[in-house]
């Protein structure tokens, strides 16, 4: 585990914190180290054909990925994952269908990498794999927590209909 990566997942677990007992600068806390996250996670499976991602990825990871379509599919779906587990945890609008589309990425990959990890039994294919799980499996257990704002709208309509009648 990089220091980014680590400094990023400690900034979360704080934020998280902070958000639970609604201390201020917990969503910007927040928002910062998942966004940091998601971009790590991207440029750490990123391909390394391109000469200009290569070079921004030797910047950052100095370490070597594969090149195999299991990489690339991690490489999109984790920061998507990521950005929906910030979208829901904010409240912000269309989770569901970033929830949708991560997690299918997610569970794809990890498909694909359960089966190239028993091929090859590459040791960075196990961590990709650990990853994914990890964060699939937050990224599912928050999907089945309902949402906040539906349920604080549900009881100001209701309020708008006792002060009408």
């Amino acid at each position: 585990m990089k220091k980014i990566e680590l400094i990023a997942i400690i900034a979360t677990i704080v934020a998280l914190l902070l958000k639970q007992f609604e201390l201020p600068y917990s969503g910007i806390i927040l928002t910062i180290s998942l966004n940091l996250l998601a971009i790590y996670y991207f440029l750490y499976y990123l391909s390394s054909n391109d000469p200009i991602a290569y070079r921004i990825r030797k910047v950052f990871i100095k370490e070597e990925v594969n090149n195999s379509i299991t990489v690339k599919i991690c490489g999109m779906g984790l920061p998507i994952l990521l950005i929906s587990i910030l979208f829901k945890l904010m409240s912000y609008p269309y989770a569901t269908t970033l929830f949708y589309i991560g997690l299918s990425a997610c569970f794809l990959s990890c498909l694909l990498s359960f089966i190239e990890y028993h091929k090859t039994k590459d040791i960075f294919v196990r961590k990709m794999m650990a990853r994914i799980l990890i964060i699939g499996s937050i990224g599912l257990l928050l999907f089945f927590i309902p949402n906040e704002i539906s349920n604080d709208n549900s009881d100001l309509q209701s309020n708008k209909n006792e002060i009408i009648k």
